[in-house]
């Protein structure tokens, strides 16, 4: 049995429409010259301005992504905060756990049940 019916109907008449077709290989046409635009920097230039400059452009393509989707600039600000927010929190509570554990399996463990 479907948990939502009407949206899984819904969903599969969008999928077989020629707009989605085109929008799905449109995007990964998009990700595939992402990708390989990637490699090529990488290859010229070191690490750390690399990483920097990929950091920049993935954040404007996804500002833009968001902006043409039809997010607000507050809505893509407050996701932004949490994003970073889970960043720094997911990292804390591993070493939390990893601290009042002894082993490593016990921390793995307990880290994965602070998280959820």
């Amino acid at each position: 049995m479907t948990l939502l019916p009407i949206v899984e109907r819904e969903l599969r008449v969008a999928a077989r429409k020629r707009a989605t077709y085109w929008t799905r290989a449109s995007i990964a046409l998009l990700a595939t010259i992402v990708v390989v635009a990637t490699f090529l920097a990488s290859l010229a230039d070191p690490a750390a301005n690399f990483g920097q400059l990929l950091f920049w452009g993935l954040a404007g393509l996804s500002m833009i992504y968001c902006l043409v989707a039809g997010m607000t600039y507050g809505e893509f600000w407050r996701m932004v905060v949490l994003l970073v927010d889970t960043f720094l929190f997911s990292p804390a509570v591993g070493m939390f756990a990893s601290a009042i554990s002894r082993d490593y399996q016990r921390a793995m463990a307990g880290t994965s049940r602070l998280s959820c």
